[in-house]
């Protein structure tokens, strides 16, 4: 089953920071803030004046999803919108070089290629401030409907939401997947975009047969304040899936209206930042329980694998292309 990931196109810099520049910024720690991308030149010689070194990355939530699926030995493609400048061409051929089907691309001649600063706190922590740029024109597209009709299920996220027209392009591509009979696939990405833009993100968890998001995503979702009391709600919902990670205490997987338990072991000492984890186990628990056909909880074991193997690396994608195949094969 060929997925279609749907979402930003976005250059990632990332810097190591301590905490008071989160503090100085207003920068809540964990979440994700949407600023302009004129405002990237300011944000760059703010950390150069820290003497900050910055690292420059392709990255994308759900196009990280892809990358991790075909770097699996996956079928995956992935649609976003590029600049036509050197940011957008390095941002496709980074997907190509891991055999991501890039022929969905969409480029604007007007408009930069997004960015987006990763903040990275001593506590291995990241944060996020989002320069959307040609990913803010995202908007409902012809030729989505050929895309998602040449593809088993439509993967989409939370960021491209705060595109102006993000939402009706997530409508449309839905509906097109639900007359398609193609599976939907939900992650909202980050709690502040189910809190800023909560009627969107409960329109789209409920068009979804699938459903993936962290534990504080999933308090937000459902507006409890216990993980318990969430999946409870969760419980309840007709869905295809449901999983919800919480770090190291592993995922839970709710099928059925049952909930399953899949833990996880980490060492700390190896963690440099979470950068990307989030995204790499989604990519290895859909190539498991989609492609592989694999048990829901057996799934997320490659999930995790996946999470752990970016968890102990600087970037959001695999560092050689065949590495995750190495790991899989160890299972």
């Amino acid at each position: 089953m060929k997925i279609l990931g749907l979402g930003n196109a976005v250059i990632d810099i990332t810097a190591n920071i301590e905490d008071g520049f989160l503090d100085d910024h207003k920068i809540k720690k964990g979440l994700c803030y949407e600023a302009h991308i004129d405002e990237v030149p300011k944000y760059i010689q703010m950390l150069k004046d820290l003497h900050v070194d910055l690292g420059y990355s392709a990255g994308g939530s759900a196009a990280n999803t892809m990358v991790c699926i075909a770097a699996l030995g996956g079928d995956a493609s992935f649609s976003g919108f590029i600049g036509q400048d050197d940011d957008g061409d390095f941002f496709k051929e980074s997907l190509a070089l891991y055999d991501v089907d890039t022929n969905d691309m969409i480029s604007r001649s007007a408009g930069e290629t997004g960015k987006i600063f990763i903040l990275v706190t001593p506590d291995c922590q990241r944060s996020f401030m989002s320069f959307h740029g040609a990913s803010s024109t995202a908007q409902p597209e012809a030729a989505h409907k050929d895309m998602i009709t040449s593809s088993g299920s439509l993967y989409i996220e939370g960021f491209s939401l705060y595109s102006p027209k993000g939402f009706d392009m997530y409508k449309a591509a839905a509906d097109i997947a639900a007359d398609e009979g193609k599976l939907i696939i939900f992650n909202p990405c980050d709690a502040n975009i189910v809190t800023e833009k909560s009627a969107a993100v409960q329109d789209l968890s409920g068009r979804a047969d699938i459903i993936i998001a962290n534990s504080q995503e999933a308090l937000a979702m459902t507006k409890q304040s216990t993980l318990d009391e969430a999946l409870a709600i969760f419980a309840k919902m007709n869905k295809k899936c449901i999983i919800i990670t919480d770090s190291a205490n592993g995922a839970y997987i709710i099928e059925n209206h049952t909930i399953s338990h899949c833990p996880v072991i980490r060492e700390p000492s190896k963690i440099i930042n979470d950068n990307g984890a989030g995204d790499n186990f989604a990519g290895g628990f859909l190539f498991g329980y989609l492609q592989q056909n694999m048990p829901a909880v057996e799934a997320a074991k490659i999930g995790h694998l996946c999470a752990g193997y970016i968890l102990e690396q600087a970037g959001s994608r695999p560092a050689e292309k065949d590495d995750l195949k190495k790991l899989l094969s160890s299972l």
